[in-house]
């Protein structure tokens, strides 16, 4: 029988580790972090910078939000790019770098996980990404995660806020937007998203960004939300006469996390 990991951290007023190893930044500078079992012991330093540092904002829905998007050190930035339940960021995005899909060498693929359909790979029947497979969990502590839609279709209630798109001439960089009670606002910026290279960005009209759901019609796609510079208009993305979209989203796409923590 395996033994128990016990984690530590050597400064807590930096980072903080819980009992699955999960690291929370508290504060700026370096500390190392302690994974021992036995007599065994490893040490990984952690060095925490002003951009892992957020401070969640009470837009008065069921969630706090994150003021800026995952890896972004303003809040007018895109920040990093993800594929969806991949934890770490990438540069070069495409069917054969994603974590859950494999191809052979006639580019037909195998969903490894969250699959819902028989013939697309292991049917697990997981609909949600779990909490080892968010990136904002993994990069912020286990107080973050990535919204799921129902979360982001309610800071898209036209009834309960206002959107303020951010242009100069022909060029849409993002919209605010602002809780008509309390007057709290967020900004979200045109992200575009990565479809191959680091420099293969498309869609420049609009801001990508994952939710915490797979497409269990056509599990190699999962739920995106766009803030629609064109139409000036952010939704979560469906397959209908409006927006016939979300089979441009992917899995395997390079896109945008805007993080939320529970209250």
């Amino acid at each position: 029988m395996s033994k128990p990991i016990t984690w530590n951290s050597e400064d807590e007023n930096i980072a903080v580790v819980d009992e699955e190893g999960v690291v929370t930044a508290t504060g700026l500078g370096e500390t190392n972090i302690i994974a021992s079992t036995g007599k065994r012991e490893a040490v990984a330093q952690v060095k925490v910078i002003s951009s892992q540092l957020i401070t969640p904002m009470d837009m008065g829905t069921s969630v706090y939000w994150a003021p800026r998007n995952l890896g972004a050190s303003t809040n007018k930035e895109a920040g990093d790019y993800y594929g969806w339940g991949e934890t770490a960021s990438r540069h070069t995005f495409g069917m054969h770098y994603n974590k859950w899909i494999v191809t052979d060498s006639d580019n037909k693929y195998s969903i490894l996980k969250y699959n819902t359909l028989p013939g697309y790979g292991n049917v697990d029947n997981l609909r949600v990404l779990l909490p080892e497979d968010d990136a904002a969990r993994w990069n912020l502590g286990s107080n973050w995660r990535i919204p799921t839609k129902e979360e982001w279709e309610e800071l898209f209630d036209k009834e309960k806020f206002t959107y303020t798109w951010d242009t100069s001439g022909n060029i849409i960089y993002g919209v605010t937007i602002k809780n008509k009670s309390t007057g709290t606002s967020i900004y979200l910026p045109i992200t575009s998203m990565c479809t191959a290279s680091g420099t293969n960005f498309v869609w420049n009209d609009y801001g990508c960004y994952w939710t915490a759901d797979v497409n269990y019609k056509q599990p190699v796609w999962a739920r995106g939300v766009l803030v629609d510079g064109r139409k000036k208009s952010c939704y979560v993305a469906v397959d209908d006469a409006d927006h016939d979209v979300e089979r441009f989203f992917c899995r395997y796409y390079g896109m945008s996390i805007r993080p939320v923590r529970d209250k």
